[in-house]
C-alpha cells in the first residue's frame, strides 16, 4: 500500500531513465545541474533561478561537445549491403577508405 502526500519525493529516477533512453549527454548534464540546485535549496526559491537561466544549455556547451559523425561510418550506416554485387561492394570499400583518409 502507498500513500500520496504533499511535497517533494526523496529520490528521482528520471535522469537515470533519460540516460537509458538515449537522451543527449548535454541534456543529461543540465538535468543533473538542475536537480542538484533543487536538492540544495528549497523548491520555491530555486524555481526563479531556473526560470531565469535561459538558454537552458548555455552553461554546458563548453563542457560537453558532441562528437561529429565520421563520414565513413555515416555512409556505411546508409549502405544497403545485402543488395550489392561483389564489384559494387569492392567499389564501396574503396569509397569508405577514401572517406576515412580525409
Amino acid at each position: 500500500m502507498h500513500e500520496v502526500i504533499e511535497g517533494a519525493a526523496d529520490r528521482s529516477y528520471g535522469i537515470h531513465v533519460a540516460r537509458l533512453a538515449g537522451l543527449p549527454e548535454l541534456t543529461i548534464k543540465r538535468a543533473e545541474q538542475v536537480l542538484a540546485l533543487l536538492e540544495e535549496e528549497k523548491q520555491h526559491k530555486i524555481l526563479n533561478t531556473v526560470e531565469d537561466d535561459l538558454p537552458l544549455f548555455a552553461s554546458l556547451k563548453e563542457e560537453v561537445k558532441e562528437t561529429p559523425k565520421n563520414p565513413a561510418l555515416e555512409a556505411l550506416e546508409n549502405m544497403d549491403i545485402d543488395n550489392l554485387s561483389p564489384r559494387e561492394a569492392l567499389d564501396k570499400l574503396y569509397e569508405l577508405k577514401q572517406l576515412m583518409d580525409k
